[in-house]
């Protein structure tokens, strides 16, 4: 499988520009703090279209032998492996699986349902002809969500080096010269063992109805996958979003449209499964009844056609937990007393 180095801006999400930020990407981001790359992992009906910066073509050669492959004008089956420059120097930070990669760069059309880079240096007045031509909403690759990894921050260690043979200032790089044999293989191996897709089908049917799942890399990733798509989902109607994970408030996400700020907590599920499980925390702010909470099940969140979206939110006026747009759902809450036993 061939494989494509691309240097990219640093973001903690790369799923639109509110609530994260990008930097370290050279001239043209320092300027408008924005660059195509900040919807790299915008969840896209099932997909992730990805972007890096490219004034010319990319040379399908270097991908494959194939003639006829070429001819098509892009190439299946690569491994893109995503590379910024953080705290700690440039490391790697996430990867699209078994890609395809264009020779020319796609126009994202409106119907993709993923927000224009343009747009937003417009409404910022920052945009000029110049940077139009490269960053007026283009993407260069295309995969599977479920073939595609963001690493958390913390997870990002993996240094790339620099120098004769290696990665150099150009944004993309194909990994062939003798001197970094080493490295991609490396790169390869981690990419395989460390963190592997979860695509075996019959894995997933046997975990559709638990909301526990002991596989800890699938939950991770069925997690984030879900986090992603929820931020997407409120991203395009409007609202800023804002990540507060970390903060341990009992919701994962802020989501601020005008005056109005919703409190989400999001529950990934990698099946069809419609039951989730609330930490303490999360179930004591749940238990409040706010009309400003939003409790978003994804189930499915790793399908690569597209996942399924529950809002939950309390109505007031019933005295009941309902579903956005769904009637036939019943939202029950069954409390599960756990206790923690100590030997000291």
């Amino acid at each position: 499988m061939s494989i494509l180095f691309c240097s990219i801006g640093w973001m903690d999400n790369y799923a639109g520009i509110s609530g994260d930020e990008i930097k370290n990407g050279g001239s043209f981001i320092e300027q408008n703090k924005v660059g195509g790359e900040i919807i790299n992992f915008f969840p896209c009906n099932g997909k992730f279209y990805g972007y890096v910066r490219n004034k010319g073509n990319f040379n399908l050669n270097k991908l494959t032998s194939d003639k006829k492959i070429i001819k098509q004008g892009y190439v299946d089956g690569v491994d893109i492996i995503w590379v910024a420059k953080g705290n700690k120097g440039r490391v790697i930070v996430g990867w699209y699986r078994n890609a395809r990669v264009y020779s020319k760069r796609q126009m994202i059309t409106k119907d993709l349902g993923l927000p224009l880079v343009s747009d937003i240096l417009k409404k910022q007045n920052m945009l000029s002809e110049s940077d139009e031509k490269d960053e007026e909403g283009y993407y260069r690759f295309i995969a599977n969500q479920e073939d595609c990894i963001l690493l958390p921050v913390e997870n990002r260690t993996l240094g790339v080096p620099s120098g004769k043979g290696f990665m150099g200032q150009t944004p993309f790089w194909y990994g062939q010269s003798n001197e970094s044999k080493y490295f991609v293989n490396k790169v390869k191996k981690y990419i395989n063992s460390s963190w592997q897709s979860i695509d075996n089908k019959k894995e997933i049917a046997k975990n559709n109805n638990s909301f526990l799942n002991s596989n800890i890399e699938q939950r991770l990733k069925t997690e984030k996958a879900a986090v992603q798509y929820v931020w997407g989902y409120y991203t395009n109607l409007g609202y800023e979003l804002k990540s507060v994970e970390k903060d341990n408030l009992g919701w994962d996400l802020e989501a601020r449209k005008n005056n109005n700020i919703l409190k989400i907590e999001v529950k990934g599920l990698s099946g069809l499964g419609k039951q989730i499980q609330l930490s303490p925390n999360e179930y004591k702010y749940f238990l409040k009844n706010e009309p400003d909470y939003r409790l978003c099940i994804v189930n499915d969140a790793l399908s690569d056609i597209k996942p399924n979206l529950f809002i939950c939110f309390y109505d007031k006026e019933r005295k009941s937990w309902l579903i956005e747009n769904q009637n036939e759902i019943v939202v029950t809450c069954s409390k599960k007393v756990s206790a923690i036993i100590e030997l000291s």
